[in-house]
């Protein structure tokens, strides 16, 4: 049984992680390019990972038009990967393969707007082919809104008189860290981060420091002595107080003992 586990484990790297699925932690909402019946696009976000038709979103048959399926986060949040199950059936009357998910793209964006999807995966199986109906995808975006979109219309429903592309997704796990923090453990970001943000992967501040710190995470502290008590980003270095020696403004230019405590700077000018 453990050799099994094994196994398995390795079969499906990525897929365990300490992400947050985004959808359970808040509020997302799903819509499709179009509906067969009755089958919406809610289904891809009700935590229902059975891959019968029943379970599944359908969009409609015989479109012109590409076929996708949209989940709006509500906000940005920092994606790491997206699992996607698809319909595939596999019982005594039916051998439903996942052959209308050839060639499905993931595209994301910050705005429905549809000039302006960014792609982030492209499946390129051919004919006589399928992929699988279980995806793990890497997906290192910040974004709102994603989609799976397809153009592809499948050979196989000729038999069927069916034409156009068609998606048929059970569910879509859209894994990521919450605003403000990172890394695989959703570790909080530096809260002298400029903007309380970072980068998803090393905590990296994207957009600078709160005054008075540097550094990648603005976890260093600029010198008390610096002018307005900031400091360069990156290095630390700074416009110093009068009294106190460039760059790092940590030695007195020049000084005398005032008393066993205290000691004030003293400039001379030639």
């Amino acid at each position: 049984m453990a050799l099994l586990w094994w196994m398995w484990f390795i079969s499906f790297p990525g897929v365990f992680h300490c992400y947050d699925n985004i959808c359970e932690t808040t509020t997302c909402k799903a819509t499709q390019s179009s509906t067969r019946n009755g089958l919406s696009a809610n289904k891809v976000i009700d935590r229902n990972i059975e891959q019968k038709e029943s379970s599944c979103s359908h969009t409609e048959v015989n479109k012109t038009e590409p076929a996708w399926v949209m989940v709006d986060l509500g906000k940005e949040y920092q994606i790491r990967n997206i699992i996607i199950y698809y319909r595939d059936e596999w019982t005594f009357k039916t051998a439903w393969k996942p052959y209308r998910f050839r060639q499905y793209g993931i595209e994301v964006s910050n705005t429905s707007n549809t000039q302006q999807w960014a792609l982030c995966y492209k499946d390129n199986t051919t004919d006589a082919r399928t992929p699988s109906s279980i995806q793990n995808i890497s997906c290192e975006k910040t974004a709102r809104f994603l989609r799976i979109i397809t153009t592809y219309d499948a050979p196989e429903d000729d038999e069927y008189e069916i034409t156009g592309a068609i998606l048929e997704i059970c569910e879509i796990q859209i894994y990521g860290c919450l605003p403000g923090y990172y890394g695989h453990a959703c570790q909080p970001c530096s809260r002298n981060c400029g903007d309380g943000s970072c980068d998803g992967r090393d905590g990296r501040c994207i957009k600078g420091c709160s005054p008075g710190y540097y550094g990648s995470s603005c976890d260093r502290s600029c010198s008390t002595n610096c002018e307005n008590n900031t400091c360069d980003q990156s290095h630390g270095t700074c416009s110093c107080v009068r009294g106190w020696k460039p760059s790092y403004c940590n030695n007195l230019s020049e000084y005398i003992q005032l008393n066993d405590y205290k000691y004030k700077a003293i400039y001379k000018y030639s």
